[in-house]
């Protein structure tokens, strides 16, 4: 097991173990304490982000992939030539994050809560991308549509 970390954001102690996946935070719980949290580490993300355009754009690279669950909030869907939309079925997303991430039921409903709804993020996208296969079959897919870009 990973060495333990805390710290204190937006009112809550974070707890941190140094694995990848092993996160705690009870700022999902709060919509207050996540917006406050948001409004501390949005502002650097969304300039870090912006600088990086820049520098691709510079460098003449031929494609960026965003992965972002919050794309439409960020404001970076304007940087996009094309949205596509990765979806899973609902009982396949808390599967995974339980599995994979060893996240409760009740912190993967309050994620899940935070984000759009799928059929306001699906009405803006270019293409849709049915996720419910592993993700050697998900790698196939966006392999398959990025060289026809």
């Amino acid at each position: 097991m990973g060495r333990i970390q805390s710290r204190e954001v937006a009112g809550f102690s974070i707890v941190q173990r140094a694995s990848k996946y092993d996160k705690i935070s009870m700022v999902f719980f709060n919509k207050k304490k996540l917006t406050e949290l948001e409004e501390l580490v949005w502002p650097k993300v969304d300039n870090e982000i912006r600088n990086r355009f820049r520098t691709l754009k510079k460098s003449l690279c031929e494609k960026v992939v965003i992965e972002s669950a919050l794309l439409f909030k960020s404001g970076w869907d304007k940087f996009c030539d094309q949205i596509w939309f990765v979806e899973s079925s609902e009982n396949i997303i808390k599967s995974r994050l339980a599995k994979f991430r060893g996240m409760s039921e009740e912190k993967i409903d309050s994620i899940l809560s935070l984000q759009l709804n799928s059929p306001q993020i699906k009405e803006k996208a270019d293409k849709i991308i049915l996720n419910d296969d592993d993700l050697k079959n998900l790698e196939e897919i966006i392999n398959k549509t990025l060289k026809i870009v």
